[in-house]
């Protein structure tokens, strides 16, 4: 299933919490800022007495209030509706993931092992929920740079173009580098995914490997899966936070 029809599907089974929860992000992160920022422009207007019609500082200073004290509502609001859709999301995800595993016979037709199973299980619904928390979070900064740098535009187009070029730069640096990006997760996906497997069949096979006794064996190899795992997610969290 691909990315754009996963996504509509859980919209649309769930569709307004994640609406509330981006409408949210966008008042608290893009209009509240640019809404202050005028605030700010028109009271330093009002000191200078350059827009005497605006009213007196006080009253200014009283509507910045406001407008602080309703951005925060705002903040507290999206925080609300992003845990109501990442309970409800998950909970629905992991339903289906089992309903689908109930519904066929015997092991093998889980199409992959064990420990990929549990891993999906396990990251993949927290992943989805991170993404559209992040989408929401990122996406309303990006609407306030555009209308950031649109404000900036009117005002000096040299300072814009300084402004702007180092964003572009870094966008084109994410975009090259976003195969190396994906390998490194499939990498670490993979070795959790063994570690997890690994721990499954452990305990599947605790009296064979009593009889055998390769309880060592098992723990040096246990030792093997997991420092691979440690040195694949170190170098997923390195690239991910340079990124």
């Amino acid at each position: 299933m691909r990315v754009s029809r996963f996504c509509l599907s859980v919209f649309r089974a769930n569709p307004w919490p994640i609406c509330l929860f981006f409408l949210a992000n966008i008042i608290a992160f893009t209009i509240a800022p640019i809404v202050l920022g005028y605030q700010m422009q028109w009271f330093f207007e009002a000191i200078m007495g350059e827009s005497p019609e605006l009213g007196t500082a006080f009253c200014l200073v009283i509507w910045m209030i406001v407008l602080a004290v309703a951005r925060m509502m705002f903040m507290l609001g999206r925080t609300i509706f992003y845990q109501a859709t990442a309970y409800v999301v998950s909970a629905m995800l992991r339903r289906n993931v089992f309903e689908n595993i109930l519904r066929r016979r015997g092991v093998r037709s889980l199409g992959s092992y064990t420990g990929d199973i549990l891993s999906r299980l396990r990251d993949d619904v927290d992943g989805y929920t991170w993404f559209v928390h992040t989408v929401g979070y990122y996406g309303s900064f990006f609407l306030f740079c555009l209308c950031g740098l649109a404000i900036m535009w009117t005002i000096d187009e040299t300072v814009t173009w300084v402004v702007a070029l180092p964003i572009v730069l870094i966008s084109a640096l994410v975009t090259i580098i976003k195969p190396r990006i994906q390998a490194l997760t499939s990498s670490e996906r993979d070795s959790t995914t063994k570690v997890t497997g690994f721990i499954g069949s452990i305990f599947s096979n605790v009296e064979s490997i009593k009889a055998a006794c390769a309880e060592q064996a098992v723990v040096d190899e246990f030792r093997k899966h997991n420092k691979a795992r440690g040195a694949a997610t170190l170098r997923y969290d390195v690239v991910g936070a340079f990124v």
